[in-house]
């Protein structure tokens, strides 16, 4: 697996051979200094090729606006000197590694959060990570809304695939913006971050999916938060390699959807939620051998509020889930409180599952006190909760 400049020109060559080279050998060996660029390089249309002879192509000094077509050809090595950056205003930035000759973007001073990182900021169809290396960025924020991470999506529009991000100093990725336009994130290693792998909205999850590997960051986490974005669309959430974190109420409205396969884990912190809307639905579809589990953050009683539910599709299932701590406050001006809360005509069958711990405050378990004609109830276990059903 080599590269990283064939892992920087094999140390020199072994630092030429441990000096014990030849006069002959010393003249074959050819290095060259990196290219510093120019502050206003990236205002026009450029194409970066690898230069084999030079451990690292390109340095960039400050915090570059791009406002050309960039493309960054396969194998080039950019490093970034202290509190610079690179932030795609206008035109695109197109990275075009490949599995063996990774585009790098590193910092000149190997610390982490010693440059801001990239910052994308346009819609251009163009933006693309791929085959990538993004290392020790997420110092300074590029804005004042103090958005901090090594890849940053600011209304943008971008591909981010094969590509690793590590040793940052805030969130590996970045994208809390409602006109954000994710096309694909996938086959991504997000680690040895300080904060979370990726911060985000609800909206954005489903992208987020078992084919990437976001463990060993500071905060093992998907997080998620409600602000800005409709949930959008019919969504799924994978088993990925760490949990999501919801953080605040995830609202499924009219003709949307949410599915969670067997064996995801949702975090939910004290305002955390689902309410699904009339004409909405939301299927939890674990395995006797492998359960969904929806957990309080917080490992206590009441420490999330649990499901509302106001919709009277069947396709309201919630079967081998494990749900613990909920019961946290009320949903609406009703005060209805409970691990499940089912609203007059709205169709809730839970199978198969484990309701626990709940607040001493929420009584029940299953909370239907409108109608209860439409509730399937099976085989479920219930523990250290009051009343299994409420009516």
């Amino acid at each position: 697996m080599l590269s990283y400049k064939k892992l920087m020109m094999a140390a020199i060559t072994g630092m030429v051979l441990a000096t014990g080279c030849t006069k002959e050998d010393d003249d074959d060996l050819v290095v060259l200094e990196p290219i510093v660029l120019d502050c206003n390089f990236f205002q026009t249309d450029q194409v970066l090729e690898d230069d084999p002879n030079r451990p690292v192509d390109f340095i960039v000094p400050c915090v570059a606006s791009v406002g050309g077509d960039i493309v960054i050809k396969a194998g080039v090595v950019i490093e970034f000197e202290d509190d610079a950056g690179l932030r795609v205003n206008n035109g695109s930035l197109k990275v075009e590694g490949t599995a063996s000759d990774k585009v790098v973007f590193t910092g000149v001073n190997k610390v982490k959060g010693s440059w801001r990182g990239i910052f994308y900021n346009n819609d251009a169809i163009n933006n693309q990570l791929d085959h990538a290396v993004v290392s020790y960025a997420g110092g300074n924020s590029f804005n004042s809304n103090n958005d901090r991470g090594s890849v940053i999506c600011y209304t943008c529009k971008v591909s981010i695939t094969n590509t690793r991000i590590d040793n940052g100093k805030e969130h590996g990725f970045n994208a809390v913006y409602s006109s954000t336009d994710i096309r694909d994130f996938s086959n991504n290693v997000i680690t040895d971050n300080d904060k979370y792998p990726v911060y985000s909205l609800f909206a954005y999850a489903h992208m987020f999916d078992a084919s990437n590997d976001f463990t060993g960051n500071g905060t093992d986490y998907v997080f998620l938060q409600s602000k800005g974005a409709n949930f959008g669309g019919n969504h799924t959430w994978e088993n990925g390699s760490v949990p999501y974190y919801v953080n605040g109420t995830l609202t499924i409205n009219d003709d949307q959807s949410l599915t969670i396969e067997a064996g995801t884990e949702v975090r939910f912190d004290d305002e955390g939620a689902f309410w699904v809307r009339s004409g909405a639905y939301l299927a939890i579809n674990g395995t006797e051998g492998n359960l969904v589990k929806l957990i309080g953050l917080v490992e206590q009683p009441g420490s999330w509020k649990g499901i509302i539910n106001y919709s009277g599709d069947q396709r309201n299932v919630i079967n081998y889930t494990e749900i613990a701590y909920a019961g946290g406050g009320s949903h609406n001006s009703n005060g209805d409180v409970g691990t499940i809360i089912v609203w007059s005509s709205a169709y809730q069958a839970v199978t198969n599952s484990i309701l626990r711990d709940n607040a001493a405050n929420a009584p029940c378990a299953i909370n239907a006190p409108y109608n209860n004609e439409t509730l399937v109830l099976t085989n479920n276990t219930y523990t250290n909760i009051a009343n299994e059903e409420c009516q």
